[in-house]
Parts: C-alpha cells; structure tokens; sequence
C-alpha cells in the first residue's frame, strides 16, 4: 500500500469496513461492507478519490476487508457492479470475485444472442458469427434447467 495513506476501521458498519486516509487526516477511499437479512456480507461501497486512483488503494482496503473476515470466520464476500463500468468489472474479476448472474438477465441475454445469431446468419453476415455463436451458447449453459 503506498505510504501516503492509512486505513481506519469505520464503527458505524460492518466491522471489516474501512477507510483510506491521506497524511493529513483527509479521507481518500472506503470500502463500506453491510450485512444483509440472511447475514451475508456484500461490499456495498467502494471508492477511491481520483487523485489516488491506480494506486491500489481499493485493493488494499479489500484485503484488509477480506483478511478481518477470515479472522472472523466470514467465508464469503458478495459485491456488485454496474454492467457497463468496465473498471469495475475488470477488477472484481481481478480480485477473484466470480460472476453470479441474475435468473431474470441471463434469458434476456440468451435471447438476444440467439436471435442476432439467426439474424445475421439469414443476411449471410459471417464476420463475427462464431464470436456471436459463443456468447449464444455461454448464455445459454447459463439458464437455469427450469427455463431451458
């Protein structure tokens, strides 16, 4: 972690929370973690000012989230992110946060693979199909048996 910032431990949330701060006391990231009904915890929050992006602070935050889990027995962590932010998305995976996707999304998703699969292959568009044909196939070895 770079040595221009600490983490705190916020007493308002999930004891694992925490914050970054700066040398001079101000607060550059959190990583907020919650507890929800079923007693899962999810990492709710997690920012970083700008000036100190890419500076793994975020990840710093995480790990130590992570290793006050572990000590408390908490095996798993959940999180989200916005399907669009590829940020994110590249650093939960990075982190080794695996995918769990929503039963109402991936017929949505399916669908439309399969439909711009047949699509393209009635206009004898080829560029791209075997790309298409996979992404038609992952989503749809994603449905649940139910919905097959």
């Amino acid at each position: 972690m770079p040595s221009v910032c600490r983490l705190v431990a916020l007493d308002s949330t999930h004891p694992a929370s925490v914050m970054a701060l700066a040398q001079d006391g101000s607060i550059i990231g959190l990583a907020l973690l919650l507890t929800d009904e079923a007693g899962e915890v999810c990492l709710d929050l997690l920012c970083v000012v700008p000036a100190y992006q890419r500076q793994e602070i975020a990840t710093s935050m995480v790990a130590s989230a992570v290793n006050h889990l572990a000590v408390m027995s908490v095996k798993t962590l959940s999180s989200a992110y916005h399907i669009c932010n590829e940020s994110s998305r590249d650093w939960h995976h990075l982190f080794g946060f695996v995918d769990v996707y929503d039963q109402m999304y991936i017929p949505l998703k399916y669908a439309w693979y399969r439909d711009e699969v047949w699509r393209r292959d009635k206009l004898g568009l080829v560029d791209g199909l075997d790309t298409l044909k996979a992404g038609r196939d992952f989503w749809l070895a994603q449905l649940d048996e139910r919905k097959r």
